[in-house]
């Protein structure tokens, strides 16, 4: 069951990545995580009617910490994908997957040796994206590497990439902490979390909350997806290893 969960969650988790990355080509990555998120907060509400359980303060204090990491990956997330689609949601995905398994082997779980090779191979990937083959121009005897500047990192998405999956992965490990018996309700939390850091961002920043009239429904779009995949993935998270989920 904690297996089908997490396809489950990586299925709509994708494709919410995939529309917000699209949406923050026409409109301000954060005027999409914003949207996103306050439709997923009311979409709380019937279900916690429909799956409710009786919370406690631990799990909504893991919960919280767990949607400031999510509002943080969000915000690079889309960033990223809106420069460079393919490396930002190749770097981001990598990381959420690899902070994770790093953690729990750390808390002393013990991954089968397939699932050990994955996190290698993980690893590897990271630096055959990063890496920059030299051009035909730099000479006949040009450099194996170039030197990557913080600014090209940047304009590939690999820097955004990498901090978007750091939050994606921080989400993981917070949530991952949450009892089965807590249910649903760590989500309130971190919902909420998110949707305040957002908000206040956005207002900080002074770009306004509201993207294009043509941005609001896939953002909507981005909203439903991610929720069912959180709800998903904290379901698996509650039943399974954090190295493995």
């Amino acid at each position: 069951m904690p297996f089908l969960l997490s396809l489950a969650a990586a299925v709509l988790f994708g494709s919410g990545d995939y529309v917000g990355g699209l949406a923050s080509r026409r409109a301000s990555p954060l005027r999409v995580a914003v949207v996103s998120q306050w439709v997923g907060w009311a979409l709380l509400v019937p279900a916690f009617l429909i799956f409710g359980d009786r919370p406690d303060t631990t799990s909504l204090i893991w919960g919280a910490a767990s949607g400031i990491a999510t509002g943080v990956g969000l915000v690079f997330l889309f960033r990223a994908l809106a420069h460079a689609m393919a490396v930002g949601a190749a770097i981001a995905g990598i990381s959420t997957a690899v902070l994770p398994v790093v953690v729990g082997l750390l808390a002393g779980e013990r991954p089968t040796t397939t699932a050990q090779v994955g996190l290698l191979l993980a690893v590897a990937a990271i630096a055959a994206i990063v890496y920059e083959r030299p051009h035909d121009g730099d000479g006949a005897g040009g450099e194996a590497v170039r030197r990557l500047s913080l600014a090209a990192l940047r304009r590939r998405g690999v820097i955004d990439g990498f901090i978007a999956g750091c939050g994606w992965g921080g989400t993981s490990i917070f949530l991952a902490q949450t009892p089965a018996s807590s249910g649903l309700w760590p989500l309130a939390s971190a919902q909420t979390a998110t949707v305040v850091i957002l908000t206040a961002v956005a207002f900080g920043t002074g770009i306004g909350l509201v993207p294009p009239r043509d941005v609001v429904r896939p953002s909507a779009v981005v909203g439903v997806l991610h929720l069912a995949g959180v709800m998903a993935f904290l379901l698996a998270l509650q039943r399974g290893l954090l190295t493995l989920v």
